[in-house]
């Protein structure tokens, strides 16, 4: 997969690894279940996940997609007074690529810097987004859906529902899922060949005197995503 320009079918795989298709599947399933493939859902084709991203296996070009980020989130964070993550999701979990933080030392999100599970957050149901149903209910027959708060999806037909919402407004919404008082927005964002594999995730602790515009927090993010190379949002 490293040494291919682009994700390769299970019929590929096996005729430049002789194997058979039967094993090269098993072998691929549980490459994808420790997240070092992805397999994309609607052309059924394979390429690095984000575990080999972080042993610097993957494009040149996600990397440089980040960094160019970092810029954009600080942005974000200062003017909305929130802390702006930029993500990818690795099996059922995200694993937040770039970070901002704003002014106060104590930022929503402490204790989870790198990851964290995509049922629980908004920005992990956008990331779930471009899968068919039964390929979520695939990626989630083994793992259990962890109640970190009484608001967190614990079922696979909700996390369904909630995705389906996701699909259709475009944005997800952060109520308490992960915290109880963690509250924020996620903005997908799309490559060129229409596939949504990153998302931007504004969170901060929901307060009375800190209300975020949902409105001005979008399309704000809309706008900054625009200066991403090789990226712009959805809609």
């Amino acid at each position: 997969l490293r040494a291919s320009e682009s994700p390769l079918s299970l019929t590929e795989i096996c005729r430049v690894t002789s194997l058979h298709p039967a094993t090269a599947h098993r072998i691929l399933d549980v490459l994808e279940r420790r997240n070092y493939i992805s397999r994309n859902a609607r052309t059924r084709r394979y390429g690095l996940g984000f575990d080999s991203y972080y042993l610097g296996q993957t494009s040149d070009a996600m990397r440089v997609t980040a960094e160019r980020t970092r810029p954009a989130l600080q942005q974000l964070a200062s003017e909305f007074g929130v802390t702006a993550s930029f993500g990818a999701r690795e099996g059922t979990r995200v694993i937040l690529l770039a970070q901002a933080h704003p002014v106060e030392p104590d930022h929503p999100l402490a204790g989870f810097e790198r990851y964290v599970d995509a049922h629980a957050s908004s920005i992990g149901r956008v990331l779930l987004t471009p899968l068919a149903d039964e390929d979520i209910e695939r990626l989630y027959r083994d793992v259990p859906l962890t109640r970190y708060t009484r608001r967190t999806t614990g079922s696979i037909a909700g996390l369904l529902r909630d995705v389906a919402g996701v699909r259709e407004s475009g944005f997800a919404v952060d109520e308490g899922e992960l915290r109880e008082n963690l509250r924020g927005i996620s903005v997908p964002l799309i490559n060129q060949a229409g596939e949504i594999n990153l998302a931007f995730w504004l969170v901060y602790n929901g307060s009375a005197d800190h209300p975020l515009n949902l409105r001005n927090a979008l399309a704000r993010a809309k706008e900054v995503s625009e200066h991403i190379s090789s990226y712009r949002t959805v809609g």
